[in-house]
């Protein structure tokens, strides 16, 4: 069985590691790192940035239906990867004004299960557009 063949997994899988990851930010919520910013400590108006994510991810989900449509599954349950993960931290934005972090592996940024859904969607989409567009010699 190919993982590329079967979407409902990584789809269960994201939503999985979405509920971990609210699981996670409740029982670290006093020991977490709290993170105003956006990637690498980078920090915008708490007001403009939810605004940005909520449009982002409207433009995210809009190309998961078309994915999903033209019969595109895997792209679209690594794309509802990417959207489970900002949710979480859309979720933290408007309940804290920050995003809680939690997992610090000292030689990068402390991040939370989110970062990783967001990271993991984008490099296997990156990967698959690649391998796919990549022209033979």
């Amino acid at each position: 069985m190919k993982l590329k063949n079967q979407p409902f997994i990584v789809v269960a899988l994201g939503l999985i590691f979405f509920i971990a990851d609210r699981i996670l930010k409740y029982l670290f919520f006093d020991t977490a790192t709290i993170n105003y910013g956006i990637a690498f400590g980078i920090t915008i108006p708490n007001y403009i940035l939810i605004t940005l994510l909520v449009i982002i991810n409207i433009i995210i989900a809009v190309w998961l239906i078309s994915s999903w449509k033209a019969g595109k599954r895997f792209e679209a349950s690594l794309i509802s990867l990417i959207i489970l993960g900002s949710a979480s931290n859309i979720i933290d934005r408007i309940k804290f004004g920050y995003v809680i972090d939690y997992i610090d592996i000292k030689v990068w940024p402390v991040f939370n299960i989110a970062d990783v859904l967001i990271v993991l969607g984008t490099a296997m989409l990156l990967i698959k557009y690649y391998k796919e567009n990549k022209k033979l010699p």
